[in-house]
């Protein structure tokens, strides 16, 4: 005999129990106070319908007064209950004028309640209409879902399909902190790509505040080591030059001394040093120990000093700064350093004897260059000025030979015409030339660009410059015409400003002095690859 099935039927006469629930044995009390109501219900079809149900509404569970089960819910909202009772009764969920939140907060009730198929279908709801307000709710959203147990289809949705916001410095360090405390790697990795390869202005202008927050935390290893090398690449802006740097932690700084590819100038890590060492203790930070002889200090100022400093003295190159860079900031400080490197250092300054302690490399960080008027920092300006570059993001790559030297060539005017002007030594378009002056009894250099061939040349690229100890006495300034006369070496040219240089004798018109002295001249070629 044919079976007949009229759950059709059966479902349309349950459903009115929903709506009448006259003989109810059950009160669910949903919410807290405002919001809170009292639910009549059955428990024989909340327990049938609802896994939770089946154990909450028991006598072992839940008080029962009368013959009726009183089940208190607080932490969910009457709004969500009615959606969950009314599936429970008719098997029917409208989510069509539901916000978000709402969704968010029914998937949470149902997670409790044990609601698999409601589970499934919210998490499918979310996905294909919702992915709007999952982005925009992502820091809201992430720790909530995070903690459903039930819901793995929805989480790997969002860690792999929702771009988390990363243009907020607060987002960003909330879906960190998010991200930290339920042990979310997947994000952790997602959050450090899309820092690398978007950049967001927030955090190129803090790459070392943001370095502070995860330091030495394993999970950020990839983040942790483009920010090192960024800052390397550039690290007195960046890093030594900042505000805070005197409060910022020892291994963070030790982690760049110990770097070969740190850009910069040996003599200048060493005074970055000693100035974050008398920051470390009180005393020596005061305005009267700044500037003051180290030999007046106590014992006390001394074995401080000592202690914060020794951690870094094996990782400077000090056979990398030049004797009087060593004589006027390093001597000073004998009482400091210890006792067989300092006899070391000073053989080596003194008879050129090498250090047989010292084993590391000069840094690769700055450009090589064979100079006896700028450091290796002067060379990456000029290079800087050459290609625009007003802050550096990678690191450089190019070569300075030295093709003229005045005072091994007796300051040869025909000598350095050639050099200067020869277009043999064009050998590409990535070539050009720069002339170095140093001043006779002036700590400035200046000298010109020259990227183009002829002896009479113009190009937007050519241009004069000045180089000092202080940043504010670097700059450069384009010039239009070079010539290349009989009665004067060179002649640069731009408005009413021009460098023109008449063997030893010279006049600019960026000195206060116009007239000048060459105590050196130096002409380099220049070979920029273009990758």
């Amino acid at each position: 005999m044919a079976i007949t099935h009229f759950r059709d039927d059966l479902c349309q006469d349950i459903s009115q129990l929903f709506e009448n629930a006259d003989d109810y044995n059950a009160i669910i009390q949903i919410g807290i106070e405002p919001d809170f109501e009292e639910f009549k219900a059955h428990s024989v079809i909340l327990r049938a319908r609802c896994p939770y149900f089946k154990i909450a509404l028991s006598d072992k569970w839940v008080k029962k007064i009368e013959n009726t089960y009183y089940l208190p819910k607080p932490n969910i909202s009457p709004a969500i209950f009615i959606l969950i009772l009314r599936y429970i009764y008719t098997g029917t969920l409208d989510l069509t004028d539901q916000p978000g939140f709402n969704i968010l907060a029914l998937l949470v009730a149902v997670d409790e309640l044990l609601l698999d198929q409601l589970i499934n279908h919210i998490q499918e709801h979310f996905i294909d209409k919702e992915y709007n307000w999952l982005k925009e709710n992502f820091v809201m959203a992430l720790p909530t879902i995070s903690k459903l147990q039930s819901c793995k289809r929805i989480q790997d949705y969002i860690m792999k399909t929702i771009e988390p916001p990363i243009n907020s410095e607060s987002d960003i360090h909330d879906i960190l902190a998010i991200a930290n405390e339920l042990a979310l790697i997947q994000l952790i990795d997602r959050i450090q790509d899309l820092l690398i390869k978007n950049e967001p202005s927030w955090f190129k202008k803090d790459l070392i505040g943001f370095l502070c927050n995860i330091f030495n935390d394993k999970r950020y290893k990839k983040i942790q080591d483009y920010i090192m090398d960024t800052i390397c690449i550039d690290p007195e802006p960046l890093l030594f030059e900042l505000e805070g740097f005197p409060t910022l932690e020892r291994d963070i700084i030790l982690e760049f001394i110990k770097r070969d590819d740190l850009a910069i100038e040996e003599i200048d890590v060493w005074k970055y040093l000693v100035k974050w060492t008398k920051a470390q203790y009180s005393p020596l930070s005061e305005e009267k120990f700044v500037n003051v002889d180290i030999n007046t200090w106590g014992d006390n100022e001394l074995t401080s000093f000592k202690k914060y400093l020794e951690p870094f003295i094996s990782y400077i190159r000090f056979c990398e700064m030049a004797r009087d860079e060593f004589y006027y900031h390093i001597t000073p400080y004998e009482k400091v350093l210890p006792e067989n490197l300092y006899k070391s250092l000073i053989a080596y300054f003194l008879a050129n004897l090498k250090p047989k302690n010292v084993i590391l490399q000069p840094r690769n960080g700055l450009i090589n260059i064979d100079s006896t008027i700028i450091k290796k920092k002067n060379a990456r300006i000029i290079v800087g000025w050459i290609e625009g570059i007003t802050a550096f993001t990678k690191k450089l790559f190019c070569e300075f030979s030295c093709i003229y030297r005045a005072t091994y060539y007796g300051f040869d005017s025909e000598k350095f015409i050639k050099e200067l002007s020869d277009s043999d030594y064009f050998l590409s378009k990535t070539s050009s030339k720069v002339l170095l002056i140093k001043i006779k009894d002036l700590d400035l250099t200046i000298g010109g660009h020259i990227s183009s061939l002829s002896r009479w040349s113009s190009s937007k690229n050519n241009f004069i410059f000045c180089l000092g100890s202080e940043t504010s006495s670097n700059f450069h300034i384009p010039c239009s015409d070079i010539q290349y006369l009989d009665k004067s070496w060179v002649d640069f040219h731009f408005g009413n400003d021009y460098l023109k240089l008449f063997g030893r004798n010279g006049t600019c018109s960026i000195l206060n002095d116009r007239n000048f002295i060459a105590e050196e001249i130096e002409i380099f070629r220049i070979d920029i690859p273009k990758f």
